[in-house]
């Protein structure tokens, strides 16, 4: 897990379905008050989620941007959507990076064991960027730019931002955000932004938030 302050950008990056992750992305929301949270999603796909999971009671797998979906929902703060849309070339990508993953990363039984530092990605990302620049570009690069000139439109609305991320658009948003910047004012564009969904809470999603000090305890469930 990563975690990136940038002015008043708070990042948590890391493996979505890592569930050691839910305790510190709940930590970071508790200790920095968010006025929005930022997830990796689109219109579209948080739209499905709502059909799906809150108004066809379709259970979801435990994810962190789940969690903060639901975070947003227990706490009533907006949610920026700062991802593109999830295009095919971006899924077939994925695949092709799980397969440049340093060997030491994939533990006995196949699973990918999470990144400890920026160094760790960046050396992966490099070489997937090197073997196949295409995946590299439709899986990295055109989104960390989308996701930074988000970021960096809600910085200048003095929002105070906690944004979950996978592991790897860390080192993106890390370069584009980061002084001095190489993100160009034509990449800046304010997020869709989303109230907080209304419907139940996964009863996964409630045990977390209920047992989190800081959160409201949740009992209204699927």
């Amino acid at each position: 897990m990563i975690t990136l302050r940038i002015d008043e950008i708070h990042i948590n990056g890391g493996l979505h379905r890592n569930r050691r992750r839910f305790q510190p992305i709940l930590d970071l929301i508790a200790e920095t008050d968010p006025s929005i949270l930022a997830i990796e999603y689109d219109p579209p796909r948080f739209e499905r989620f709502v059909d799906n999971v809150l108004v066809d009671r379709t259970h979801c797998e435990p994810t962190d941007v789940f969690l903060a979906i639901f975070a947003s929902k227990a706490l009533d703060i907006p949610l920026a959507l700062i991802d593109t849309g999830h295009t095919e070339a971006a899924v077939a990508a994925e695949a092709r990076y799980r397969r440049e993953i340093s060997p030491e990363r994939i533990d006995p039984a196949g699973r990918l064991r999470e990144a400890d530092s920026l160094a760790t990605v960046h050396r992966d990302l490099r070489r997937l960027e090197t073997r196949a620049p295409d995946a590299y570009r439709a899986l990295v690069h055109d989104r960390d730019r989308t996701m930074a000139g988000h970021l960096r439109a809600l910085q200048q609305r003095d929002e105070r931002v906690v944004a979950i991320v996978g592991e790897n658009h860390t080192v993106g948003l890390r370069s584009y955000l980061m002084p001095p910047s190489t993100l160009a004012d034509a990449h800046v564009e304010r997020p869709p932004i989303r109230e907080p969904p209304r419907g139940p809470f996964e009863p996964w999603a409630a045990r977390h938030l209920s047992y989190h000090p800081a959160m409201p305890n949740v009992t209204e469930t699927v």
